[in-house]
């Protein structure tokens, strides 16, 4: 049987790892329960971690793309 070495993981920020279905700015933005001590983990293997978000606000004309690109 062959084995596999994860090297990175992709993960969704809003709603998979904290937020809301709403578009939350990042100075706003909370993670759930036990997220923290997950990427930890994650880290601590040496697993490369990506973060990227859709936002769904902006293609329903909630937020506009300046404001949350302006974010720092």
């Amino acid at each position: 049987m062959e084995t596999f070495k994860i090297e990175a993981v992709f993960i969704d920020r809003d709603g998979t790892i904290g937020g809301t279905d709403e578009v939350v700015l990042p100075g706003d933005f909370e993670l759930f329960p036990k997220t923290k001590d997950s990427i930890e983990k994650l880290k601590k293997l040496g697993i490369k971690l990506f973060g990227f978000t859709n936002q769904p606000g902006i293609s329903r004309g909630g937020k506009r793309q300046k404001k949350i690109l302006r974010v720092k």
